[in-house]
């Protein structure tokens, strides 16, 4: 075998022996980087957040059209106080200069909600122009979706037990009243 195949063999084995670990390296940065941007947002950092957000970015909810612009989302990043940001899962899942944070759950305080929301998202990141941005962020089921939801049914849960004690005092009074052209009886 001539000299210049062993080494152009020996190079594409070295490459591909290396990309599980680029692969988790670059999760790794998917992940500090998801971290540092949602502290920008507590800092308010703006620098920082243009840097982060790609000129495409969106955020939308899972299964629904509706999706807010770049613009607005670092219009309410600048109108609202953000804190206790975190992170319960990260899994990142790699497909060249992209990346998918999956199954992750984040935790936040934003002003005018007196409480901590949870919520599931997805983040898209893409590596281009020599750094990490993030293109969009689907969110799923929220804590607070979750506790208004609670609260509806807990309330038509005590609705219905109100209008079956109303409607069974209801025909209680009837039955007990003579039937009309009846006399009541004298004891």
């Amino acid at each position: 075998m001539k000299p210049k195949y062993i080494l152009l063999l020996l190079l594409v084995s070295f490459l591909i022996g290396n990309r599980p670990a680029r692969a988790q390296e670059n999760s790794q940065l998917v992940k500090q980087h998801a971290i540092d941007w949602m502290q920008a947002l507590e800092r308010k950092d703006f620098t920082a957040l243009n840097n982060y957000l790609a000129a495409e970015y969106t955020l939308g909810g899972v299964g629904d059209g509706e999706t807010v612009s770049r613009a607005t989302w670092l219009k309410n990043a600048q109108e609202m106080d953000w804190s206790n940001t975190h992170y319960h899962f990260m899994k990142v899942h790699m497909k060249g200069d992209s990346a998918a944070m999956v199954n992750s759950r984040m935790s936040f305080k934003v002003s005018r909600v007196p409480f901590t929301i949870t919520s599931n998202i997805i983040d898209f990141w893409v590596y281009r122009d020599g750094r990490w941005q993030i293109t969009q962020r689907l969110v799923g089921g929220d804590s607070l979706t979750d506790l208004i939801n609670m609260t509806k049914g807990f309330l038509a849960g005590i609705a219905v037990a109100l209008a079956g004690f109303w409607i069974s005092r209801l025909l209680k009074r009837r039955n007990k009243r003579p039937a009309i052209g009846t006399t009541p009886a004298v004891g």
